[in-house]
Formats: structure tokens, C-alpha cells, sequence
């Protein structure tokens, strides 16, 4: 039973040996055209990482999503007596 074992297994592998090989490589000559100026991309990476310093306190960033919370609904409240008006 063992040596039956054995042989499938030796035979499975040296059919699939051959589903395993890699194509050739593909250089992508196309230039990357960018929409922001590096000041930007500077500033976009800043914001992301003082918000993700702030969600990795102590508190786990409840004081953070508590002041952001407070700052949406004055907004909104805020946009509701604009309108009201």
C-alpha cells in the first residue's frame, strides 16, 4: 500500500512539474503621469499620519473620533441654521 502511495505521488508530481514554469518578463515603458505636485502628495501623507498617530494613542484614538464626531455635527448643525434662515 505504502509503495502505491509513494508511486502516485512521484507520478502527480513529475506530471504537474511542468504547470510551474514562469513566462517571460514584460518591461512597461509607459510614463507614470502624475496629477499632484509633490507639495501636495507631502501634505496628503502628513494628514494620513498625524490621523493614524492620533487612532493609535493610548486611548486608541477615542478622544480623536469623539473630537471628529463633535466637528461633524457643529458642521451640520451649522448648515441646518444656514438653511433655515
Amino acid at each position: 500500500m505504502n509503495r502505491l502511495l509513494a508511486a502516485t505521488v512521484a507520478v502527480a508530481s513529475i506530471a504537474f512539474a511542468g504547470a510551474a514554469l514562469a513566462d517571460d518578463i514584460t518591461i512597461d515603458n509607459t510614463h507614470a503621469v502624475s496629477s499632484k505636485t509633490r507639495a501636495e502628495v507631502r501634505a496628503d501623507y502628513l494628514a494620513s499620519r498625524q490621523q493614524v498617530a492620533a487612532l493609535t494613542r493610548e486611548d486608541s484614538g477615542s478622544q480623536y473620533l469623539a473630537a471628529r464626531a463633535q466637528a461633524e455635527r457643529a458642521a451640520l448643525i451649522a448648515g441646518r441654521n444656514t438653511t433655515a434662515q
